[in-house]
């Protein structure tokens, strides 16, 4: 709630209505390091999670799926931050055609992490890596969270067959949550799989939601 105040009133503009005015600095930088301070009051599901965040170059486009003109890439380095600071037992990395280390940690900005992101190789996206890796590397892995602006499929493997082999090699139950930030067709996790879950969007309601498909 502080991050989406904090990016609709630096807009100067209401998200919906003709309401305009003109933004302190200094209310936005309350907004968002009461953001970053709040973090640490997030209840950790005690799971081990690999944060998978989407790098390619369309994470900046603008986006109405998010609330207050969010971008994709704001969104995904806002849930990962909030994961990352409140969880434990986290492994967070970046991928679009390949699978890279993501450092985030506890009291990181938003732009920090964003701007540890556009650093990173971009390129096409390949939703199925996270799981690909964690087999090859033998991660230990009870939920996946994979944070994109749209599903694409750029590999042989698809998503879901990617987490069924996982499952398979590790013999954990392992989930899959995809969270994508753009209103285009998308469908990646199997409907009849109760360990798989897609949503579109981002607003404030997320983080509760995503929360408990971890704990289950």
């Amino acid at each position: 709630k502080f991050l989406t105040a904090a990016f609709v009133y630096a807009s100067g503009h209401g998200v919906k209505g003709d309401l305009i005015w003109a933004p302190s600095q200094h209310v936005v930088r309350t907004l968002n390091d009461a953001f970053v301070a709040s973090l640490k009051y997030g209840t950790a599901t005690g799971k081990r999670i690999m944060i998978a965040v989407d790098v390619s170059g369309s994470m900046d486009w603008p986006t109405t799926a998010t609330r207050g003109g969010i971008t994709a890439r704001q969104a995904a380095a806002a849930l990962a931050l909030w994961l990352a600071s409140v969880e434990p037992n986290v492994h967070v990395v970046a991928f679009s055609a390949q699978l890279t280390p993501l450092q985030i940690v506890r009291g990181m900005t938003i732009d920090q992490v964003m701007g540890i992101m556009r650093t990173l190789p971009a390129s096409y996206t390949n939703c199925a890596l996270p799981m690909l890796t964690a087999t090859h590397e033998e991660l230990q892995v009870d939920t996946f969270v994979v944070i994109t602006d749209n599903e694409t499929n750029a590999a042989s493997v698809h998503p879901t067959q990617a987490l069924q082999q996982y499952r398979r090699a590790s013999g954990i139950l392992a989930k899959l949550a995809v969270l994508a930030m753009t209103p285009t067709e998308f469908s990646v996790a199997d409907p009849q799989d109760g360990g798989m879950f897609d949503a579109c969007g981002f607003d404030d309601a997320m983080p509760g939601v995503l929360h408990d498909f971890i704990a289950g």
